[in-house]
């Protein structure tokens, strides 16, 4: 782990019905950081297909090409079966491309949604206060 930064695991939890609070599922964790080899967030707005299976973005937290700056990289996550962690697969890729850190000090908790024409989209906090 990259010491001070993300190296927690993630965790899932969910219910059909969030009132009752003795209705949820036991944690269930989705991603050691270390089996990822690179401090991270899993900070998923996921998005669940009506075939069970998820689709979510995360982040890394890298050295940018810029000397003593770090920057955020965006992923895809993907599951076959969403209550499955086993099927949980994270991307390495950076979906805004290739090598390039366009991203300097961070965004961070992506949302993720998909439209009507089935077209997804995303947005994303920039972490850093003077932008």
């Amino acid at each position: 782990p990259t010491p001070g930064l993300s190296n927690q695991p993630t965790y899932m939890t969910w219910t059909n019905s969030p009132d009752d609070e003795n209705s949820w599922s036991t944690p269930t964790e989705l991603v050691e950081p270390v089996e990822l080899g690179s401090a991270m967030d899993a900070s998923f707005s996921p998005i669940i297909e009506s075939d069970g299976s998820l689709k979510a973005l995360w982040r890394t937290w890298v050295d940018c090409p810029t000397p003593q700056t770090k920057c955020s990289v965006i992923h895809t996550a993907t599951a076959t079966d969403w209550r499955n962690s086993g099927t949980y697969e994270y991307s390495q890729h950076n979906i805004f491309g290739g090598d390039k850190y366009e991203l300097p000090q961070g965004v961070q908790d992506p949302f993720l949604w998909k439209d009507e024409d089935g077209v997804y989209h995303a947005l994303f906090t920039y972490m850093i206060k003077d932008a």
